[in-house]
């Protein structure tokens, strides 16, 4: 497999999630990388001692705070039962249609050739194998799922329009960018 080389044009940070949205130099295709559990202070040290320019810090105080489990419906997104349905709509647009949001592949993906990629993102549109164990939240939001003997994972994050922060609101398309990247289970 050939390194990833991608001209990086956001850095988010959520706290234990670092995502590198830009551009595969190589494949001439948008690409988001999620970096999980990772300090940003270190990644951001890291990309320093390798040359990288300087990266700057997301003003937190403008993110809005979702409400801790207990307060609305699901434990992660705060939302009701008419939210979370909304939510799993749009999620199945996007992963089914490719309707209402950006649909990523990883490196791993891009590896396995044209004929795979068609199969691997065919059988995440067809998937509906949902349960509470690989959909806790009742969103449709991520899953692993098997394709020609290797493990795929799929996941939708939610965004504002700009792509820098969360969604303010992940039930609502007119405040929400939605990008499911679609990954080897190794990968993640």
């Amino acid at each position: 497999m050939q390194p990833l080389r991608i001209r990086i044009d956001r850095i988010v940070d959520f706290g234990t999630v670092v995502s590198l949205v830009g551009f595969d130099i190589a494949a001439a295709i948008p690409v988001t990388v999620h970096i999980d559990h990772r300090p940003f202070i270190l990644f951001s040290e890291a990309l320093r001692k390798a040359g990288c320019r300087r990266t700057r810090r997301i003003d937190r105080s403008n993110i809005k705070q979702r409400p801790r489990s207990g307060q609305g419906g699901g434990p992660m997104t705060g939302s009701s039962p008419q939210k979370t349905a909304r939510i799993r709509e749009l999620n199945d647009q996007l992963r089914c249609k490719a309707i209402g949001g950006c649909v990523v592949i990883t490196a791993g993906i891009h590896a396995l050739g044209t004929a795979a990629i068609c199969q691997v993102l065919a059988a995440v549109a067809r998937f509906d194998n949902f349960t509470e164990d690989n959909d806790p939240r009742g969103e449709h939001d991520c899953a692993i799922l098997t394709v020609n003997g290797r493990r795929v994972l799929f996941k939708i994050d939610y965004y504002d329009l700009e792509l820098q922060y969360h969604s303010p609101d992940a039930s609502d398309p007119a405040v929400t960018r939605r990008v499911m990247t679609v990954m080897l289970a190794e990968e993640y």
